[in-house]
């Protein structure tokens, strides 16, 4: 199973827009499988909070991961370990 990731469509710019939307991994098939959360806030940033019930626990290069297993590869991640900001903008 090919996977793509499902992007998010946004229109931003407008004062207090606040949304919450899904983030999918879609297959060649159109069946999707949502991974995570997007939730923006009215102060321009967001914040995702990933959905780990469709992942399965791997141990990978001598650190956990949440992967999806394919036929041919495994969709992994691993949660980023520094703070970064999370700010949208038009630009």
């Amino acid at each position: 199973m090919k996977f793509l990731i499902f992007g998010i469509s946004l229109c931003l710019g407008s004062e207090g827009y606040a949304d919450s939307r899904g983030v999918f991994l879609e297959d060649a098939k159109g069946q999707r499988i949502q991974i995570a959360t997007a939730e923006f806030q009215s102060d321009d940033t967001y914040t995702v909070v990933m959905n780990d019930a469709p992942f399965e626990d791997h141990f990978l290069s001598m650190r956990p991961f949440k992967c999806l297993e394919g036929p041919t590869k495994n969709w992994c991640y691993v949660p980023y370990p520094y703070e970064i900001s999370r700010n949208i903008s038009n630009v």
